[in-house]
């Protein structure tokens, strides 16, 4: 089995075929594994998942040893572990701005459920949908204004997971109000 070393400096070599880099970058993988373990149990102290941060670990691993310099005055960890840290950094940095995003998406979703109840309470009956669309106009149309994203790769993730997630916390507080009215119905009636 080779070392650290004898990994890099064959990958350094252009006439390995596929297989043969593939092979040899799992080596190194498996022989830096320890490392990346103890790394990310030291970050998932911080509320980040184990394996999300291992699979970017290793990611960056694998992409970061074409450019390490075997002449270097630094060891192969002391080039790799900093660029992992900054990466784990920037997901942490992702999960914070995505969980205050989706708290205030609730807040704004909270805020048009109270304003169906105003609406109901007011009409003394269930709004038909054209009311609630006219009642709601103003508030989705600040919805859409504060959630503007651009065309990168990230805010399009962004996108698609805030709509999962922001639709399964609309079917969560309907499943609620109408388990509350329900309770309420009952009530009424016995």
């Amino acid at each position: 089995m080779r070392n650290t070393i004898d990994c890099l400096k064959e990958l350094k070599n252009e006439q390995l075929n596929d297989n043969e880099r593939l092979e040899i970058v799992n080596e190194l993988l498996k022989l830096e594994y320890r490392t990346l373990e103890n790394l990310c149990h030291e970050y998932a102290k911080d509320n980040l998942a184990y394996e999300d941060l291992l699979q970017e670990a290793l990611i960056t691993l694998s992409l970061s040893y074409p450019y390490y310099d075997l002449d270097s005055e630094i060891s192969f960890s002391e080039y790799y572990i900093p660029l992992i840290v900054k990466r784990i950094e920037e997901i942490k940095a992702q999960e914070g701005e995505l969980k205050g995003e989706i708290e205030h998406l609730a807040s704004r979703l909270n805020d048009l459920l109270d304003a169906e109840r105003t609406l109901r309470k007011r009409l003394k009956r269930d709004p038909e949908h054209e009311e609630l669309a006219k009642e709601y106009a103003d508030e989705i149309a600040k919805l859409n204004k504060e959630n503007q994203f651009d065309n990168s790769p990230f805010s399009k993730l962004l996108r698609e997971e805030k709509i999962i997630l922001l639709a399964n916390e609309f079917e969560n507080l309907i499943n609620l109000r109408d388990k509350k009215f329900e309770e309420v119905e009952s009530q009424i009636s016995s």
